[in-house]
């Protein structure tokens, strides 16, 4: 390889971890508020084995003793019945419905078949186990619920959980090799879904719970460096997408996972805090120091896994609820809303006008205005309307399918930074999020980036940057769409080289890279930043190694 490299991730302070005190005081006794009618409360669980839970049914208390499970229920309450519904969890037709769940009975709770037994991590399948969705439950009811949430014929409360193990959180967002697995918990049509749930009840979405984070703290950068560093960064966009999807910036916790004194994985933890201090409406739920996991040191065992449930619910009662029952009503979920899979990144830029990928998550129209660098962001309905003349542009786009195209020349001002704001209208002329995103004046590539093959699997690129400051180059193996300048920087979606080095204005850079198959076809994508502040166009190109 020909040039300077430069991890991306050197020098980055870690931020101290605060812990919650998870010793939450009850709520005295009051007089419970009438729960709307015709309501349903709405919590959504993601990520790995620890969402998915390997804590045995044997491990419960509640399995020998069910009066442990929620001391004021009946027998017959704690039993299976419908005022309980959890998502199934897994792909296909079962992801995204809900089926009656009970809370103390020898009845399997369905969210994972793994359970740990001495010498045997994963076996037998079928053992029932479960996560964090227990104990929560548990703790909601036990916090003073009115005997209408347990009324079959009203089914009150509901958790949609959609879980893989052993996955980084590139794997469930859009770009990744398990972003179907998201997207069809969220679109579901087959029975009780998130669909026929907020057609026929008013869904108040109580919280976002995202157990992630051990994949990440063990799966390497090209460059040796832990992607435990760019955790913070590559999480948000995942969160964005689900809060875009559903409508609402619902409240989010992040679990802390099991460190065991592992720096990589304290690494993690403390992006995690990051995360959370750089998105609005989130929290950590950091690790105390009496989990204990059931035996592989990553895995939390029942007890701990009860007392993520309790943590979860009280911060959302506490930050979020309503006094007596401590529900919260400040999120309500009327049905999806089209959302960008990935956002408009500008890819060339030519003068008077720019080009433009994204890719959006339902048909329709992408309407843009161009106006002053920090000038007020506009709504989606006022980019809307000014987007059939310039400085507006609009695109007619498909459903989960990259589009690419130019903004019309004249849009924009020649060498003069400024912002462009996009909003996604599907068919039915439903608004969704707003993207912001900034052309600088002078951070840009000419000639533009050139990708060829040369003998023996090995490639070369050439670009060259109008700016001095840093390039990040990441190569891919097999046909990409065009990724977020972040997601270039941070080596996402486990690229098989990638780098970052310094530029000079006007000097051509070329990197060689070898180790390629023959045959196989290659994408390399480019971004660059002026100042460490003002960001390039990404750029993209395909090769077949020779």
């Amino acid at each position: 390889m020909v040039g300077t490299f430069r991890p991306a991730f050197t020098g980055e302070a870690r931020r101290r971890i605060t812990r919650l005190d998870l010793r939450v005081a009850r709520a005295p006794a009051a007089p419970t508020p009438d729960w709307p009618d015709n309501t349903v409360a709405l919590w959504l669980i993601f990520g790995q084995s620890n969402a998915e839970g390997y804590a045995p049914w044997r491990q419960d208390p509640a399995k020998a003793d069910p009066a442990q499970a929620v001391a004021f229920l009946s027998a017959a309450e704690r039993a299976v019945h419908p005022w309980w519904r959890l998502s199934s969890r897994g792909a296909g037709a079962t992801a995204g419905r809900f089926e009656a769940q009970g809370l103390a009975t020898d009845a399997s709770p369905r969210t994972s078949g793994k359970v740990w037994t001495t010498g045997a991590n994963g076996i037998p399948e079928g053992t029932a186990s479960f996560g964090p969705e227990i104990g929560l439950v548990r703790h909601v009811l036990g916090g003073g619920a009115p005997a209408s949430w347990r009324n079959d014929a009203a089914p009150s409360l509901y958790i949609l959980k959609q879980t893989e193990g052993g996955r980084s959180v590139d794997h469930f967002r859009w770009g990744g090799p398990g972003q179907d697995l998201i997207l069809t918990a969220l679109r579901q049509s087959s029975g009780e879904t998130l669909t026929s749930l907020a057609a026929a009840k008013t869904v108040l979405i109580q919280g976002l719970i995202f157990v992630i984070g051990e994949k990440d703290s063990t799966t390497l950068h090209p460059s040796g460096a832990s992607m435990a560093e760019s955790l913070d960064v590559r999480f948000a966009d995942w969160v964005r997408q689900i809060r875009a999807a559903l409508g609402v910036e619902a409240p989010a916790v992040f679990v802390e996972i099991f460190d065991a004194l592992d720096a990589r994985k304290q690494t993690a933890n403390a992006r995690l805090h990051a995360l959370a201090a750089s998105i609005p409406n989130a929290a950590v739920i950091a690790r105390d120091p009496a989990w204990q996991t059931v035996g592989d040191g990553i895995h939390y065992d029942a007890a701990a896994q009860a007392a993520i449930g309790d943590a979860v619910f009280a911060h959302f009662r506490q930050s979020y609820g309503r006094p007596g029952d401590g529900l919260v009503t400040g999120f309500p979920f009327a049905g999806l809303r089209p959302w960008f899979h990935v956002p408009p990144l500008f890819i060339d830029d030519g003068g008077t006008n720019m080009r433009i990928a994204a890719t959006p998550a339902a048909s329709g129209t992408i309407h843009a205005l161009v106006t002053d660098a920090d000038a007020p962001v506009p709504d989606a309905a006022a980019i809307r309307d000014a987007s059939a003349a310039a400085p507006g542009f609009r695109k007619a786009v498909t459903a989960d399918q990259e589009a690419v195209w130019w903004s019309g020349s004249g849009v924009f001002q020649s060498n003069v930074t400024q912002d462009c704001h996009f909003v996604l209208e599907d068919a039915a002329g439903q608004l969704g999020e707003v993207a912001t995103v900034r052309r600088w004046a002078n951070a840009k590539f000419a000639p533009d980036l050139a990708l060829v093959s040369t003998a023996g699997g090995a490639a070369s690129f050439s670009v060259r940057p109008a700016f001095t400051g840093d390039l990040s180059w990441a190569l891919h193996a097999g046909a990409r769409g065009f990724m977020r300048p972040e997601d270039v920087e941070t080596a996402a979606f486990e690229p098989v080289d990638a780098g970052q080095m310094a530029v000079t204005a006007n000097t051509d850079v070329q990197i060689d890279v070898t180790g390629l198959t023959p045959g196989q076809e290659y994408t390399l994508l480019v971004t660059g930043r002026k100042n460490g502040t003002e960001r390039a166009v990404t750029q993209s190109e395909s090769v077949i190694a020779a």
